[in-house]
């Protein structure tokens, strides 16, 4: 994104009126300033690459800051590229409308999977498409977006592949399309969310149960649900 071209996302604070029909669009822009503060709304980080995506990953400081803006500029290809997931991620990712594409992880068996394995209550995750997503020996949490969170927005995201958790494990063991599960003591919200037909999620039920389900495998606390 150069100086002075626009980006675009869904606005959690335009859907009510949207909804009701009094405004045309659930949609902003933010025109994007170089003298603004790197890492803000109004000079996001620009996200087009394998390597940007997993420099986000090690990039700790900045993805668990609330206050950071995170913009994919075009799809990204992990076919035949070293995926990281990013561990915690509490940040905003505006994903307009583009994709990561061809991801296969190798989960160990105990942790949460996803491109994040946990979100924060403060995460923003909209206009994003995950496909051909194959998670196999998942963690006990697993999710094409997200294996855990303790809440936030998911708003336009769209999500296919497979998950296939781990065997043996004796803990709840819980998969969804876009999250595999929500706890805190915060609320999660999907707008316009989908995770395709194709999709094929497979857990391993234990004597201490499973969740499984296409957008959100299970939750704990409340769930605010625009679909």
């Amino acid at each position: 994104l150069r100086d002075g071209s626009a980006y675009y996302y869904t606005d959690v604070n335009k859907i009510t009126e949207y909804r009701n029909g009094t405004i045309d669009s659930d949609v902003s822009f933010n025109t994007v300033s170089a003298s603004a503060e790197h890492g803000s709304a109004n000079n996001p980080y620009v996200i087009s690459t394998v390597a940007q995506w997993n420099a986000l990953a090690a990039d700790t400081a900045n993805a668990t800051n609330a206050n950071k803006v995170f913009v994919l500029s075009a799809d990204i290809d992990f076919e035949g590229q070293t995926f990281a997931r990013v561990n915690q991620f509490n940040a905003k990712l505006y994903g307009q409308n583009f994709a990561l594409k061809n991801i296969s992880y190798q989960g160990n068996g105990s942790t949460s999977c996803g491109i994040f394995a946990n979100t924060g209550s403060t995460v923003t995750v909209t206009d994003l498409g995950v496909t051909n997503f194959n998670i196999t020996n998942g963690g006990v949490l697993n999710g094409l977006i997200c294996g855990y969170s303790d809440g936030g927005y998911y708003l336009n995201c769209h999500t296919q592949g497979s998950i296939t958790a781990a065997s043996g494990t004796s803990a709840l063991t819980s998969s969804g399309g876009l999250v595999g599960k929500m706890g805190g003591a915060s609320t999660i919200t999907f707008y316009r969310c989908s995770s395709s037909n194709s999709q094929d999620i497979t857990n391993v039920r234990n004597s201490n149960g499973e969740g499984g389900g296409g957008i959100l495998g299970l939750f704990m606390i409340a769930m605010q649900g625009l679909i």
